[in-house]
């Protein structure tokens, strides 16, 4: 679900991947740390929805403002923001994965040719923001985080404005059930959160990783009307067209949500399981964020056992031999050869 794309349908069993894409260290820790955290690292956003099948309209971005190696977007860093440390494993899609509530970025340069060459970082609408150039390793980066988490204003562009309120045609009878379950919201935010409920503690559905039969019919009914089971992209879909045919903006958001600690490495580890989409409603010119896969599907217990002590630690070790050897030498060497221009033409000027 962290792709370009999101396809719904499908037949058979997720599985839950314990391969880990990130590593995080929050700024505030706690002694001792807990063993997970409810983190929400949000990643990219769809706006069209056709026949099972979320993907993006590709409308050109922008790049971000940088001071050094700081990047603005919503406002500059300020003293009193959180910050977390993020180390992110190279994938298909450049996108810097940010916590609820991220309003500048730190992202150091990289070293070519003994010089910085500060990378460009663009922000494209529904939030995206991605990063560019070549990447030998894991990234690392540091994303501030206010304190007010609550939404963000992020004026819709003219080019997805139809987008983010566009239901597939024949979808009369999911129009129906939205207006049914918001009937009694007197006001937008009211009717998002009754949807939310309906979907997420309304006791009528439930979530698991056993994907439902969808073969010749349209998935999203399926999962309406009748097995009333799924993962929480069907949840996220759901939820997503009912506020459209409702007349709210919605976007299907996808990303990660969770972390594990790590004693080996001191940090969260974020597990490809940990994938996750929800979704963003446009309210009183902000989004809003809402959940509506129930609990059972938001947190997982946390992994234990010899096979995962062994994964921790081989994990750390990669970590450490990134920090500690691949990037420091290089930056040593950078440093060093710097130091060594500086020299020889301090003779030259002699």
């Amino acid at each position: 679900g962290v792709g370009d794309d999101v396809e719904l349908g499908g037949f058979g069993t997720i599985r839950d991947d314990p391969t880990v894409v990130l590593r995080v260290k929050p700024g505030e820790r706690l002694d001792p740390p807990p063993p997970s955290l409810n983190l929400r690292l949000r990643g990219t956003s769809f706006d069209r929805y056709r026949e099972g099948r979320w993907s993006r309209t590709h409308v050109a971005g922008e790049e971000l403002r940088r001071h050094r190696n700081r990047y603005t977007i919503f406002r500059p860093a300020e003293a009193g923001d959180e910050k977390y440390e993020i180390i992110l494993d190279p994938m298909d899609e450049q996108v810097l994965f940010l916590p609820e509530g991220a309003v500048a970025v730190r992202v150091p340069p990289a070293i070519r040719g003994g010089r910085n060459r500060y990378r460009a970082i663009v922000r494209a609408p529904g939030l995206d923001v991605r990063y560019r150039g070549r990447v030998d390793g894991p990234l690392t980066y540091a994303a501030f985080v206010a304190e007010e988490k609550r939404g963000f204003s992020d004026p819709i562009p003219s080019a997805l404005a139809n987008r983010y309120l566009e239901v597939p045609g024949g979808y009369e009878r999911v129009t129906a059930l939205a207006r049914e379950v918001a009937a009694g919201g007197p006001n937008p935010q009211a009717q998002a959160q009754l949807l939310e409920r309906y979907l997420r503690a309304g006791g009528k559905f439930r979530y698991t990783l056993e994907q439902p039969d969808t073969r010749g019919k349209d998935p999203l009914h399926v999962f309406l009307f009748e097995a009333k089971a799924g993962h929480c992209e069907y949840f996220s879909t759901a939820m997503a067209m009912m506020a459209r045919s409702l007349g709210l903006p919605a976007r299907n958001v996808t990303g990660f949500l969770g972390a594990d600690y790590n004693p080996y490495g001191d940090y969260y580890a974020v597990r490809n399981g940990h994938a996750h989409s929800w979704v963003e409603v446009y309210i009183d010119g902000r989004w809003l964020t809402f959940d509506p896969t129930p609990a059972s599907g938001q947190v997982f217990a946390v992994p234990s056992g010899l096979a995962v002590k062994m994964r921790q630690v081989m994990d750390a070790l990669r970590v450490r031999w990134s920090e500690y050897v691949v990037e420091y030498n290089i930056r040593d060497q950078a440093q060093a050869l710097k130091g060594f221009i500086a020299w020889y033409r301090s003779l030259r000027g002699n």
